[in-house]
């Protein structure tokens, strides 16, 4: 049994515990997707072409971001890692190396956050991403209503 199947086998067991790091790094996800969604954006781009304070606010807001989720995801896997403190000691009373425990919680979490709670963060992060761009063209004043707005964005979402 390598460290790999047994990281998926905690996965899949402590399912109830990896909800909640699961969903915060998710939410993370989607919450940085739909911000830089929004910094990039066409229409909100030629909406603020003749600010400067804007593309200027935009800049800081995602430092900012930036900062706050990294704060965000660390504070959870912390969180997780505490919650978790049992079984790690059951390993190493089992004479797993440190060195392969590392290992083995780095498998796990590169599987939950780095490449299934990235993918489903992408996928409704572009999502909210075109609705909040939707209602922030509308409060704007936009001259689009809302629901064709949305239906024009639908092939970007699928491509």
């Amino acid at each position: 049994m390598t460290l790999f199947t047994i990281a998926g086998k905690n996965m899949r067991k402590n399912f109830t515990n990896y909800f909640l790091y699961f969903s915060s790094m998710i939410f993370s996800m989607v919450i940085y997707f739909t911000f830089v969604s929004l910094k990039y954006d066409k229409t909100i781009d030629a909406a603020s072409e003749t600010s400067e304070k804007i593309s200027s606010a935009f800049n800081a807001a995602s430092i900012v971001l930036i900062i706050f989720v990294a704060i965000f995801i660390w504070y959870s896997n912390s969180f997780f890692t505490r919650k978790r403190k049992k079984e790690v000691a059951l390993y190493s009373l089992l004479g797993v190396r440190k060195k392969q425990i590392g290992r083995m919680l780095f498998y796990e979490n590169f599987l939950m956050g780095g490449i299934i709670a990235l993918a489903i963060g992408i996928i409704l992060g572009s999502v909210v991403s075109k609705l909040f761009v939707a209602i922030l063209m509308k409060v704007m004043g936009g001259m689009m209503p809302l629901f064709i707005f949305l239906f024009q964005q639908m092939p970007s979402l699928i491509r």
